[in-house]
């Protein structure tokens, strides 16, 4: 019955969903700047991910003993098995209340984080890596060649360090999201076999009967569930495509502000061989004031 249950509470918050973004796309503003729009698709989009994660959970069965099939779900769903994406391995990796691991050292403070680590490398695409791997190269390039900050460049650094720390984020939970409904298939295959499997071991035919309409029920819920689950991950898949199309732009216009910085610099003399050019003749005079200080009626040492 709470599956039964779970299952129609799916399916009334996704119906839920794609009503309301069908009115407010009605209801719109045609002249509303698209930067707009796109700012609330992905948040609504975000926002009913969580929804959906949420309510699933409640339905997942748990897996059977010594079978090696994960029902951990990212976010603090229960489950068991250490094999899902983004689980850490080991027998035990709780945390404990100081932050550390059991029978490990504490972390210590003020200590570089270490960087996060992908939860669901089989997700990336092709945009997403290259403008990473741009990223590092730009650091890289800057680091080996003493590229002397500009205002502009400050600026352009400042500006990518906002867009990035939200763009990684939007990605992990759109990356995340679409793990969760493909892991979300797997289970559900697995569940309808061994609840068609229990039905058939029943020996009470009325019963049976009962329980088998009970199964077809349930099966038609999750495919109502899961038709409105990949309609949402579809929007937030092109609501993605629009976010890296500007990702790789603003990973472009960092690149080539480095890289311009680098160019004007060799535009001009170092600044302390034109310092020390001005200052020559002093030096000269200097120069020669001790060599006749040191070699009275010009007679110079053998």
């Amino acid at each position: 019955m709470l599956i039964k249950m779970g299952l129609i509470a799916i399916a009334f918050i996704v119906a839920g969903v794609i009503v309301a973004q069908t009115v407010g796309h009605l209801a719109q503003d045609p002249n509303e700047r698209p930067a707009t729009r796109l700012t609330e698709e992905v948040t609504r989009t975000n926002r009913t991910a969580g929804r959906l994660d949420s309510s699933f959970a409640n339905v997942l069965p748990p897996a059977p003993p010594g079978q090696n099939i994960s029902m951990t779900l990212p976010g603090g769903a229960p489950g068991t098995g250490n094999n899902a994406p983004g689980a850490p391995s080991g027998p035990d990796m709780a945390e404990d209340p100081q932050g550390g691991v059991p029978g490990g050292e504490s972390p210590d403070v003020g200590a570089e984080p270490e960087p996060t680590p992908d939860r669901y490398p089989e997700y990336n695409t092709p945009a997403d890596l290259a403008a990473a791997d741009a990223a590092t190269f730009t650091d890289e390039m800057v680091e080996d060649l003493e590229i002397q900050q500009t205002e502009y460049t400050r600026a352009v650094e400042q500006f990518y360090d906002e867009w990035s720390a939200r763009y990684n984020l939007a990605l992990d939970s759109h990356k995340r999201f679409q793990w969760r409904v493909d892991r979300a298939n797997v289970t559900a295959a697995e569940y309808f076999q061994r609840q068609a499997y229990l039905t058939s071991l029943m020996t009470n035919p009325e019963r049976k009967a009962l329980f088998q309409g009970r199964d077809r029920q349930e099966q038609e819920l999750y495919r109502q569930w899961q038709l409105q689950a990949n309609s949402i991950l579809s929007q937030s898949n092109a609501i993605m495509g629009e976010l890296r199309q500007l990702n790789l732009e603003i990973t472009k216009i960092r690149l080539s502000a480095n890289f311009l910085a680098l160019h004007q610099e060799f535009q001009t003399i170092p600044h302390a061989v034109t310092q020390l050019h001005n200052d020559l003749a002093l030096f000269r005079a200097r120069s020669e004031q001790l060599q006749q200080s040191f070699n009275p009626g010009g007679v110079h040492n053998q």
